[in-house]
């Protein structure tokens, strides 16, 4: 569409850093009340995680691509349990939300968000939403559809055919928010620290990484 475009940033697996998380290392059954169970324990810990700073990316960094990064959790203590290392790494996808975002504004100085539409498996967490309101110090608003991928393309697809005119009013017709959640200035205030300490972690792990890295291809 002449003179749209929009920034995206990709993030490498997630969704199945937390499913392995929860089968591989908790040994819970996958489901959603698995989920929720661990959710409401981590809902009660502190932002920060009591200290506790993980980094999500199990498979690499798609953007920057560095495919040599992989997990960590630093920080951990006697005082940890499971559910400081599951928010924690719900932190840790915020975290990397941040700073995507800082790049986005350095490089784009006239964007300008008042709110984040989600969608996607982790706009169904309540706890997951608020995490990144915070971190971002921006409304999160999941949208109440499931089928949203589908139904984007349903719509470019009737767009070429000539049965939507305009692609952006049809797409805002079902754009629907089913809640909203509203960033803790207080939590925010905590996260940018912590964001702050996670982006600089890249920079001080990239040797410790393409070290461990050059051992992996030697074996």
């Amino acid at each position: 569409i002449p003179g749209e475009y929009y920034s995206i940033v990709y993030f490498a697996g997630s969704g199945a850093a937390l499913e392995w998380y929860m089968t591989g290392i908790c040994r819970f059954s996958m489901g959603e009340c698995a989920f929720e169970e661990m959710n409401a324990q981590a809902s009660a810990l502190p932002p920060g995680s009591d200290g506790l700073l993980g980094i999500g990316m199990l498979s690499g960094r798609a953007l920057p691509l560095d495919p040599d990064v992989r997990g960590l959790w630093i920080g951990h203590s006697w005082n940890h349990n499971a559910a400081h290392f599951y928010r924690s790494l719900l932190e840790s996808f915020g975290y990397e939300f941040a700073c995507a975002w800082n790049v986005m504004q350095e490089t784009y100085p006239h964007l300008h968000a008042d709110e984040v539409l989600a969608i996607g498996g982790g706009a169904r967490s309540r706890l997951f939403n608020q995490i990144k309101a915070d971190i971002m110090g921006l409304p999160y608003a999941p949208l109440e559809r499931d089928d949203l991928t589908m139904l984007g393309a349903s719509i470019i697809a009737g767009y070429a055919v000539g049965i939507y005119d305009d692609i952006k009013q049809t797409a805002e017709r079902y754009a629907h928010a089913q809640a909203r959640f509203e960033p803790n200035g207080k939590n925010h205030a905590v996260y940018s620290e912590y964001a702050r300490l996670y982006e600089s972690a890249y920079d001080t792990l990239r040797p410790l990484y393409a070290g461990l890295a050059r051992l992996r291809n030697q074996t």
